[in-house]
């Protein structure tokens, strides 16, 4: 008897999407983007989804307790899509549950969840045939029964069933740090309902930008290197006639914290402002 295993699952999760790639028409399973995967959530919201689906899509999504999965799904960092990417190209392993099974959501792999593959039939045969996309999954209705077997069985499934979400929620409690705040000289990485530090109470929480996480203010002097290959690598943004912020960087554009545009230096503000 072949032993089914979170492994084996996601290899036949793989294979399956080998064949969802021929298999879609829109192409987006073939070269999917993060951006492509969020939209793609996002109809698949407008169809019918199991308890479980939804429950598991919840999870990754962080849908808060009043807000609707599709709301949830249209605010999230779409970068969370990208170790799914990695894992159904073969590019990357991943240990998580919750990125395993939206990926078997994504590409209709039956069956799911992971809980359910366990239970699948002895014989460890693969469901790879896609569902119709109006489909409800519900048990099929069996005739009373009163054999012992039967009741034993139900009963494992149900207990693994529970131990699966418990694992789901536990994996959440958690959650990944989606939000960012400039505090002192830099982008602070938070989460987005993190209390605002009284310090830094007049710097709004906005969503992460992984091209602002380098981006610093900085300290000059005359020894500072201030361009490379001719091209300014200090920004600077005048504050008053005799103070000025000095930036590693051009960032979005913008101080973080006055809004004024920032400027690239220039040998007339070093002569002029920079520390002999």
């Amino acid at each position: 008897m072949k032993k089914n295993t979170f492994k084996s699952y996601k290899e036949a999760i793989l294979e399956r999407y080998s064949l969802a790639q021929l298999e879609d028409l829109s192409g987006i399973l073939a070269t999917p983007t993060p951006a492509q995967l969020r939209d793609f959530c996002s109809m698949k919201c407008d169809k019918d989804l199991t308890k479980a689906d939804e429950e598991l899509m919840k999870a990754f999504f962080e849908t808060k307790p009043d807000e609707s999965l599709k709301h949830s799904i249209s605010r999230c960092n779409i970068d969370k899509f990208k170790p799914i990417i990695s894992f159904l190209k073969r590019e990357k392993d991943t240990e998580n549950q919750i990125r395993v099974g939206l990926a078997a959501i994504i590409i209709d792999f039956n069956p799911r969840p992971y809980a359910k593959y366990l239970g699948m039939a002895k014989d460890g045969k693969v469901s790879r045939t896609p569902l119709p996309t109006n489909q409800v999954f519900t048990e099929k209705e069996n005739k009373p029964t009163t054999t012992l077997y039967k009741r034993v069985l139900y009963l494992i499934l149900g207990f693994i069933s529970l131990l699966s979400i418990g694992y789901v929620l536990k994996s959440f409690i958690a959650p990944e740090k989606q939000c960012m705040q400039w505090q002192k000289d830099h982008y602070e990485v938070m989460e987005c309902d993190s209390k605002v530090n009284s310090l830094y109470a007049t710097n709004s929480i906005k969503p992460i930008d992984e091209k602002l996480l380098d981006f610093k203010k900085i300290e000059v002097n005359n020894k500072t290197l201030f361009f490379e290959k001719g091209k300014a690598i200090v920004w600077y943004c005048k504050i008053s006639d005799t103070e000025i912020d000095y930036f590693n960087g051009s960032g979005d554009g913008y101080h973080p914290v006055l809004n004024k545009s920032l400027r690239p230096i220039t040998k007339y503000i070093i002569d002029k402002y920079v520390p002999k």
